[in-house]
């Protein structure tokens, strides 16, 4: 965490490890809320990955997480497809 503070980052990922319990596991919800917190106190934008569920995402919400990437959203794609992708989910 002391890198943190050093390093010229602007953005926290969290790691699915963290997020896979949510919101089942109150130590899970807890740990995640304060790395949230002590990430949006060294003014960064915090994302967390592996969101899977509406409830995960819902949690995270609630927590004031900035972002979410995972396969509630979409699976991985080749960068090919991406463009396609991207267009798609806009005109919808």
């Amino acid at each position: 965490m002391s890198y943190l503070r050093q390093l010229p980052v602007d953005t926290l990922k969290i790691d699915v490890s963290f997020i896979r319990d949510i919101p089942k596991s109150a130590d899970a919800v807890a740990i995640t809320r304060g790395i949230v917190a002590l990430a949006h106190g060294l003014g960064l934008y915090v994302v967390a990955e592996g969101v899977e569920t509406k409830e995960q995402l819902e949690a995270l919400r609630q927590m004031q997480c900035d972002g979410a990437q995972g396969f509630l959203f979409s699976a991985a794609k080749p960068a090919r497809e991406i463009l396609a992708f991207i267009t798609g989910v806009r005109e919808n």
